[in-house]
C-alpha cells in the first residue's frame, strides 16, 4: 500500500482531525476520541471490506476491519458542512471516501453492526473502551431503520 499523501492534503482545511490507519480503526479512532474528548459511533455494515476480506466470515471480516492495521488508510472526522467538499474533492484523488459514523459527545467507542453478536473483538487494541451492539435489539425511530453513512 501506499501512503495517501494527496488525500491527506485534500482534508487539509476541511477534517477536524485525521489519522493513518496503523494500529487498526478501533485503535487509531481511539487516539482521536482521547485527544478530543469525544466517542464515536461506528456502523459497521458502512466499513468498505477488501476482496480478501469479502471471501471471509462476516464476523472474522469484521474484526479485521476494526482492528487490522498497518493499511495506509485514513480515518478522519470533518464538520458536516465540508461533507460535499470531502466528496467532490475525493474524485481529484480517484479515492472513495466512505461515512462509516458519527463522532458523539460521550466519551465511549462503539461499533453497531447487524450481522455480529455483541462482543470484544480479538486483537483490538482499545479493550476497555469499546462497546459492539446488535442493532436488532435497538429501537429503530418508529420501525424505520436509520443506518448514520459516516463520520460526522
Amino acid at each position: 500500500p501506499s501512503p495517501r499523501l494527496p488525500e491527506a492534503m485534500l482534508l487539509q482545511h476541511k477534517a477536524s482531525s485525521c489519522i493513518d490507519i496503523s494500529d487498526g480503526l478501533l485503535a487509531d479512532l481511539g487516539h482521536i476520541c482521547t485527544q478530543s474528548g469525544v466517542g464515536a459511533r461506528i456502523e459497521a455494515a458502512a466499513l468498505p471490506l477488501s476482496p480478501a476480506l469479502q471471501i471471509l466470515s462476516a464476523a472474522v471480516a469484521l474484526d479485521f476491519a476494526l482492528t487490522g492495521g498497518d493499511d495506509y488508510e485514513l480515518c478522519f472526522t470533518a464538520p458536516p458542512a465540508m461533507r460535499e467538499a470531502i466528496e467532490n474533492g475525493s474524485c481529484t484523488t480517484a479515492t472513495a471516501v466512505t461515512r462509516i459514523g458519527k463522532i458523539m459527545i460521550t466519551q465511549e467507542l462503539h461499533a453497531f453492526t447487524l450481522a455480529a453478536k455483541p462482543g470484544v473483538f480479538e486483537r483490538q487494541q482499545y479493550r476497555n473502551r469499546v462497546a459492539v451492539v446488535d442493532l436488532r435489539s435497538i429501537d429503530r425511530c418508529g420501525g424505520q431503520t436509520r443506518h448514520p453513512k459516516g463520520l460526522t
